[in-house]
């Protein structure tokens, strides 16, 4: 699936244009016109067929590009779902990420499509993203996704109109918190900008902070659910769980301990707990800690973050 397009090289205007789209939740077409100006195509449901062609009357007008046919494509929504096919309108073939299209083919959130010389990507907000996502809702109930772009790597999100996540919410700073992304991991920090905090299942953010699946962010009175995509979520459920020994078993039992007793936003046992639960030296758990890290494949995280995704890990797995 291809990316969609570049938004570091955004204006401010077609970036909140952007956003904007993203945020009614239906799906859009986004593409550059012949001044290079951005172009946005709401697909609404009342617009179930949607044509692409060089001449006048068409939805998505490509009079520009000499590589486009008169009539070149079609769009058509099926069910829940938008398709495009060709089926010989045009002279050049339309494709579809890369490959030229036969029939007609199912459009997924964040494909390209090419016409003669043109990119168009297909957006669809509210469907299963390769990357991950944040479902959002402000106080007044109104609910939007904001995708997680991996050509977006930092996200500045408060109440001023010039951050990529805007929040209409009177208990926001106008500078927030900032998410950015390091490795495959997603992390979000306060660093003293907001005026009420940042909160992550219910804990106060004080340094930065990787995400996990299913981490609830509350800034003022704005909570965003941190989703990672599909594939990703399903490969950790899928992922089989390390055998261990009893030691290592009783200190994961120990560590996990606050949050079954708790709730799961309790912050897993400290090293010195964990010692005197199980009888052993500080170090020596830490030692044990180390080894669990890597099996729990938890290593490239921040530090400080570790033991929190290990104790997701291990009540994951079953083993606690």
């Amino acid at each position: 699936m291809a990316e969609p397009p570049n938004t570091q090289a955004l204006s401010p205007a077609e970036l909140s244009q952007r956003l904007d789209a993203e945020r009614r939740g239906e799906p859009f077409l986004v593409y550059r016109g012949g001044q290079g100006e951005q172009r946005i195509l709401p697909l609404a449901p009342e617009r179930p067929r949607v044509t692409v062609g060089r001449t006048a009357g068409h939805d998505v007008r490509l009079d520009f590009d000499e590589e486009v046919s008169q009539l070149h494509a079609v769009l058509e929504r099926l069910g829940e779902h938008w398709t495009v096919s060709d089926d010989g309108l045009s002279r050049n073939g339309t494709y579809l990420n890369g490959a030229r299209i036969s029939g007609r083919r199912r459009l997924r959130e964040g494909d390209e499509l090419r016409f003669g010389a043109t990119p168009v990507t297909y957006r669809s907000p509210l469907e299963e993203s390769a990357e991950p996502r944040l479902l959002c809702r402000d106080p007044a109930g109104q609910q939007w996704v904001f995708a997680l772009l991996a050509e977006r790597p930092r996200v500045t999100l408060g109440r001023a109109q010039e951050r990529e996540l805007q929040l209409e919410d009177a208990e926001v700073s106008r500078l927030h918190a900032v998410l950015e992304r390091e490795a495959e991991h997603w992390t979000v920090s306060d660093d003293g900008l907001s005026r009420n905090g940042t909160y992550v299942n219910g804990e106060r953010v004080t340094e930065r902070r990787a995400l996990g699946e299913g981490d609830v962010l509350r800034l003022g009175l704005t909570q965003l659910v941190y989703h990672l995509p599909p594939t990703k979520t399903r490969r950790a459920a899928d992922r089989p769980a390390p055998s261990l020994t009893d030691i290592q078993r009783q200190i994961l039992v120990a560590l996990c301990r606050p949050r079954k007793e708790e709730g799961p936003s309790a912050p897993p046992a400290t090293n010195r707990q964990i010692a005197k639960e199980v009888f052993l030296g500080v170090e020596t758990v830490k030692a044990h800690l180390r080894v669990l890290y890597k099996r729990f494949e938890v290593e490239p995280l921040l530090h400080g973050h570790k033991r929190a995704r290990l104790a997701d890990r291990a009540l994951e797995s079953g083993l606690v």
